[in-house]
């Protein structure tokens, strides 16, 4: 079931194989669940994923992505090259259980395009609410403002 594509590195005269993963929220680099990937990390880099919305279902403290097929509509997140491991795999696991599903997406990371996996959902569930700006750094800054009001 995790049928994850590999991209074989040479280091230090061992072979390791990166998986290319755009994470656009709580696994972004300084974000909530981030530290579960951080050890298993090679590289990561600023990206964008377009002809996608980012939403926030009520009741939820992490975003979801649905594909919307407007290019001008963009995504904000994060291009991490990953050791293919345990660690993935329990993530991609906990994130088909949380109700998204594992696809591939073009990204643009370091001025190219890039394919890559990553999370999204099928549909928009009732009660969301759009992250206009699709960076969920901006919908955290702005829900921290209002718990200080």
């Amino acid at each position: 079931a995790d049928s994850v594509q590999h991209h074989p590195q040479r280091r230090i005269g061992v072979t390791v194989s990166l998986v290319p993963l755009f994470v656009y929220g709580t696994l972004r680099p300084n974000h909530r669940l981030h530290s579960w990937l951080e050890n298993d990390t090679a590289t990561s880099s600023r990206a964008e994923l377009h002809g996608a919305q980012m939403w926030v279902p009520e009741g939820f403290w992490f975003p979801i992505v649905v594909e919307s097929g407007e290019l001008d509509e963009v995504v904000i997140g994060d291009l991490l090259m990953v050791h293919d491991g345990t660690q993935l795999r329990d993530i991609v696991r906990m994130e088909m259980g949380a109700g998204y599903k594992l696809v591939r997406a073009h990204v643009w990371a370091d001025d190219r395009l890039y394919s890559a996996y990553t999370f999204i959902y099928d549909e928009v569930p009732a009660g969301s609410t759009r992250v206009l700006t699709g960076d969920w750094e901006d919908w955290e800054q702005m829900q921290s403002i209002f718990e200080e009001m």
